[in-house]
């Protein structure tokens, strides 16, 4: 998922797996290159590349780092964030690679652009401006089009985004 997007959980029957929450700037630390993450297609908002369903050769290897990276964060030791910070990384390339071999990340996507910057404004304007058609109107396009965009890639209208987003800027999770 994209960092603030809203989301919530729902499964049927047994579910086992693993989750990482971390923040932007945990990462930023170890990458020079400051939008190395969004190449990855699970870290771009489309719903459709959210959920992988990783192959059985892959079983092994992921449990692996998951396994590795619980471990790093029960001990103290030297250099445990920075070890935890490169198993993140090697778990998102080799899970990314499976989306690159599908279709190539396309980095200057348009939609992708307009939603990214669609968030920095909300995170900026949160307090000044409540509709959809404000924030439409700074990007250049129609209200339309944002509700579009929005409900397409991430499952919710422009509005229930603004919503959502002074929401959890005010709790200071955002």
């Amino acid at each position: 998922m994209i960092p603030g997007q809203v989301h919530s959980w729902q499964f049927e029957g047994k579910v086992d797996g693993y989750i990482i929450n971390f923040s932007f700037n945990f990462l930023q630390s170890l990458l020079q290159k400051p939008d190395y993450l969004e190449q990855f297609p699970f870290f771009t908002g489309d719903v459709d590349e959210a959920v992988i369903n990783l192959p059985e050769q892959l079983h092994t290897p992921v449990i692996r780092i998951f396994e590795e990276l619980i471990r790093e964060s029960e001990q103290s030791a030297d250099m445990s964030v920075d070890m935890i910070q490169v198993l993140m990384l090697q778990a998102f390339i080799l899970i990314g690679r499976l989306s690159f071999e599908k279709s190539p990340v396309q980095s200057n996507n348009y939609n992708y652009i307009l939603l990214k910057n669609f968030q920095k404004l909300i995170e900026k304007n949160f307090t000044t401006l409540k509709l959809p058609r404000e924030y439409a109107e700074l990007l250049f396009i129609t209200p339309n089009h944002l509700n579009a965009l929005c409900n397409s890639t991430l499952g919710m209208s422009a509005g229930e985004l603004i919503r959502n987003g002074s929401y959890w800027r005010q709790k200071d999770c955002w």
